[in-house]
């Protein structure tokens, strides 16, 4: 039997015990000839550092300084609004005080004046309308402010925060609300939103992507492809502008923009992509842990008028931007029949920021802001004044509650209360929902009942609609005016000039007289350096660098005094002109301001739109776009004669404009009002705009050295040669029962591709011509008049070119090289060699004469080629009479002043003879004055 020890326990035996668990506070086995084992955090840490002392003094650093930073998880705008917030904040306190507070974050001044910020500030703020602000903006400012307070408000004695303390133990926070809910009533504040908070759809898509089309004809069309996708993004899942680009800098260095590898790209066949799209920064991202991601399909679209709203932008948008590089040509990417497009540079950021002149993209991520301003931006240029972003998620908004209910459309819009495990963790949620195809009416089949009806009830008072009524009624009223030969017409809006009234202006135009004279005055008037640079047109300061350049100068700057004195007077004629380019910007801009609120104003009272002028901007609206019939009209289709009728009665069951059954036929006269108001839209702000199209025109039919894009253009002929389509593809009337024999969605999209992809393919072949010419830019036409060892003339730029092609090669002047016969002229029409002439200028004059059959069609090129000359004389005329550059007055300066260094007696005096002055009372003096003139273009 065992012992017992004292408390009747058995004594156990000692045995060797096993490996006992290490103390508190070592980390890890350890034995005699064995390294350190590690578990858990600690090997962790052993993994980061590798034990190296520095490495670890670094991560504890490291440690501390991120934990003591003051974490701010708000996003851009709702940091700037805090921060305008405490700036009102201070500003207030030190006016309520009279400058007695010097700290405004004190717990004691935080108690007196925050109750008074609110009060102060919902009194003298103005709204934008220039009255008070609305209720929800003081509400704002009461959330800013308790943000202000938790994070400012300090105890002076002990220096710790107390601003919670202060809200909610001696309840600031409930006063500061009292007093919002008081002032608002006793200010009578607008307790509303807004009342002119535009909703966008269809219509307004259409126009701004004919606008964007027809406005970059030669420039900037990738950066209006880009703006294109954006447009019809936001149709179909009115997308914010935060969860495309990123909100701020920060996020730009975090990469939280939509990248290429957020899209897929599925092919259906015959170029209809299916687009799945997942969108990562959602509402919110910046103040949660776990990230939310939401995925929307993008179905193509299967009826040819909706074609202009189809996918297919998106792909060539991410084609043209090179991330297809397994498509090299675009006849690989019309034809191909891979299922899935894969995109091979996914870590490109999608949308990228344009240059200043908004002509080409930048390689850097655009940001939120930026976007926005450049939708806002294309919505007035369309004259869909006070259209955002936000109008197209307002409008989806409307269209999907009305026709699959408010949860649905909670879930495609983003919204947190949309979203459940369901939808998060098992299903595709939104990317169930055929969105586009609901956006156009072609997934009608999926609305609720009576969803059509209601979305008609608004039709007539959208903004397109009602900015289309309004531009026939103001096209109407300038046609009656002009009928009338009365001038004084409305349409110009009365411009208001604002520089004329400015005394200050008119101050600083004197003061840049008086500093152009004590600069002219440095020069030392009657110097040889006057004299030279006197001439010069004295209206901006750049030319100061051509003074300063000039060798006068240059030899005087050699001496210090001349510096000397020479750097106050430059130093003060710089600021003056700078005070008065700053102010003429003001004016300029307070100008347009007031001319646009006159504008609209006039606009607002004499073109009041009619019931009649409402209906044709309803008709035109219902019926295809401009591109798709033009689509048509191109298409290699046998029925081409029956596209035009057609097209015009294919909008189809649409949520915007559905087909009426009582669809009266318009007069012709309306209906061109209705398009000449939209062709007015798409006017580029340049005004030869049309003059360089034609030329890139006949640029583009000029093949040698494949300048102009042959490849390109054989492509596209072979894939518009490709097998015929399904027959899903013909169009539909929802009227008629039969199938009307239409252009395909594949011929279409084929000519939409072709259209909008040229400028960028015609660019980058010129670009590329270029580098093949050592970066010459020369014109290719100009080969055939130079020599084998000879090259044509090398511009400075493109557009220098496209001046030398407009101006020289017009289609009079490129007759000259079908002229040649031999050793004779023939004529270049019908005639032929039956007409053979001795010299060009007869082959000229016989083609305009009436003998030639072609007589008609050579003298509109004759009138063309002579209204080019006259344009450009007057434009030369108009250049020397403002003075020129100073570069071209150097130039003839030079050329005046070797004529005068080549003068020799006999030429004074066959002047004389064309003067008819006798030589005899010239001759005794033609030695003085050939010496004087020799010496003045010594000297100069």
């Amino acid at each position: 039997m065992a012992e017992l020890d004292d408390y009747g326990m058995p004594i156990v035996p000692n045995v060797p015990l096993g490996p006992t668990r290490p103390e508190p506070g070592v980390p890890a086995e350890q034995g005699q000839n064995k390294r350190p084992k590690f578990r858990g955090l600690a090997k962790a840490i052993e993994d980061y550092t590798g034990g190296d002392p520095e490495k670890i003094q670094e991560l504890i650093d490291e440690v501390e300084k991120a934990a003591d930073k003051v974490i701010e998880r708000g996003s851009p705008l709702t940091r700037k609004l805090v921060q305008h917030t405490k700036d009102a904040y201070e500003e207030a306190v030190n006016f309520l005080s009279q400058g007695s507070v010097k700290d405004p974050w004190t717990y004691q001044a935080v108690k007196d004046y925050a109750t008074r910020f609110i009060e102060l500030r919902a009194r003298v703020a103005k709204g934008k309308t220039g009255g008070r602000v609305k209720a929800e903006t003081v509400l704002g400012w009461y959330s800013c402010i308790l943000v202000c307070i938790v994070g400012y408000t300090y105890d002076p004695e002990t220096g710790f925060k107390v601003g919670g303390k202060l809200l909610y133990k001696e309840d600031l926070a409930r006063n500061l609300l009292d007093h919002v809910k008081e002032v608002t009533k006793e200010l009578n504040l607008d307790r509303h939103s807004s009342k002119n908070k535009k909703s966008c759809g269809l219509p307004e898509a259409r126009i701004m992507i004919e606008y964007l089309v027809r406005s970059s004809p030669t420039r900037g069309r990738l950066r209006s492809l880009q703006l294109i996708c954006v447009v019809i993004i936001c149709l179909a899942c009115g997308i914010r502008p935060s969860s495309l680009c990123a909100g701020c800098q920060e996020d730009i260095d975090a990469e939280k923009f939509m990248i290429m590898g957020d899209f897929k790209l599925y092919n259906r066949g015959q170029f209809a992509i299916d687009i799945d799209m997942n969108v990562d920064n959602l509402k919110g991202y910046n103040s949660t842990v776990v990230g939310r991601r939401m995925n929307i399909w993008l179905r193509a679209l299967s009826k040819g008028h909706n074609m202009i709203f189809d996918t297919f932008w998106i792909v060539i948008y991410i084609w043209a931007r090179g991330c297809l590089a397994g498509y090299p040509t675009i006849h690989d990417l019309l034809t191909t029949q891979d299922a899935e497009l894969v995109i091979t540079s996914p870590n490109e950021p999608f949308l990228l920021a344009p240059n200043r002149g908004a002509t080409k993209l930048d390689n850097k991520p655009w940001n939120a802001n930026g976007l926005g301003r450049a939708m806002s931006g294309l919505a007035k240029s369309c004259n869909l004044h006070g259209v955002t972003m936000y109008s197209y998620r307002r409008g989806f908004a409307n269209t999907m509650s009305v026709t699959r209910g408010r949860e649905e459309t909670s879930m495609a819009m983003g919204h947190k209360d949309g979203q459940s495990v369901l939808t998060v963790n098992y299903s595709h949620g939104a990317g169930n929902i055929d969105l586009l195809g609901i956006m156009t009416g072609e997934a009608a089949d999926q609305y609720r009942p009576g969803a059509e009806s209601a979305l008609q009830m608004r039709v007539r008072v959208g903004v397109a609609v009602m900015m289309l009524s309004k531009a026939i009624a103001q096209s109407s009223t300038i046609n009656d005016n002009l009928d009338e030969d009365n001038p004084d017409t409305a349409a110009d809006g009365g411009d208001v000039d604002v520089h004329k009234a400015d005394g200050e202006l008119e101050k600083l135009d004197t003061k840049i007289s008086d500093a152009w004279s004590k600069y002219m005055d440095s020069l030392d008037r009657g110097s040889a350096l006057y004299r030279a640079v006197d001439p010069y047109k004295k209206t901006n300061v750049g030319i100061l660098k051509n003074i300063k350049g000039h060798k006068l100068y240059l030899k005087a700057a050699k001496k210090p005094e001349f510096v000397k004195r020479m750097e106050p007077v430059e130093k003060e004629l710089r600021e003056a002109c700078e005070k008065y380019r700053k102010r003429t910007q003001f004016l300029r801009k307070k100008g347009k301001i007031e001319a646009e609120k006159e504008l609209e104003k006039n606009k607002a009272t004499t073109n009041k739109p009619s019931v009649e002028n409402t209906d044709t901007a309803l008709r035109h609206v219902q019926t295809s776009s401009t591109l798709v019939s033009e689509a048509v009209k191109q298409a290699p289709n046998p029925h081409r004669s029956n596209a035009t009728a057609g097209a015009s009665n294919a909008a189809g069951p649409s949520n915007v404009a559905g087909p009426s059954k009582s669809n009266v036929s318009e007069p012709t006269q309306a209906l061109d009002e209705a398009h000449q108001a939209i062709e007015k839209l798409s006017r580029d702000e340049e005004e030869d705009e049309d003059e360089v199209r034609e030329s890139y025109r006949e640029l583009r039919r000029f093949k040698q050295n494949n300048l102009m894009g042959a490849a390109h253009l054989q492509d596209v002929e072979e894939a518009a040669d490709a097998p015929e389509p399904p027959p899903e593809g013909e169009w539909k009337d929802q009227d008629e029962q039969e199938q009307i024999p239409m252009a395909s969605t594949y011929d279409i999209r084929v000519f939409l591709t072709r259209m909008v992809l040229d400028p960028i393919l015609f660019e980058r072949e010129m670009r590329a011509q270029i580098e093949a010419d050592g970066g010459k830019i020369l014109c290719q036409k100009c080969r055939i008049y130079v020599g084998e060892d000879e090259e044509p003339h090398n511009y400075a730029s493109l557009s220098n070119l496209m001046r030398h092609i407009r101006e020289k090669h017009t289609e009079w002047s490129e007759l000259v090289p079908q002229m040649e016969c031999g050793d004779s002229f023939k004529c270049p029409g019908v005639c032929g060699a039956d007409q053979q002439f001795d010299s060009i200028e007869e082959v000229y004059d016989h083609c305009l004469s009436d003998d030639c059959p072609d007589h008609e069609a050579f003298r509109m090129m004759h009138a063309e080629h002579e209204a080019q000359h006259t344009k450009r004389y007057e434009e030369q005329s108009r250049y020397r009479q403002e003075g020129g550059s100073a570069s071209h007055r150097m130039y003839h300066h030079g050329l005046y002043l070797n004529y005068l260094r080549a003068l020799t007696e006999d030429d004074l005096l066959e002047l004389a003879d064309e003067y008819e002055i006798p030589r005899e009372e010239v001759q005794p003096h033609v030695g003085l004055m050939l010496e004087n003139l020799h010496f003045i273009a010594t000297e100069e």
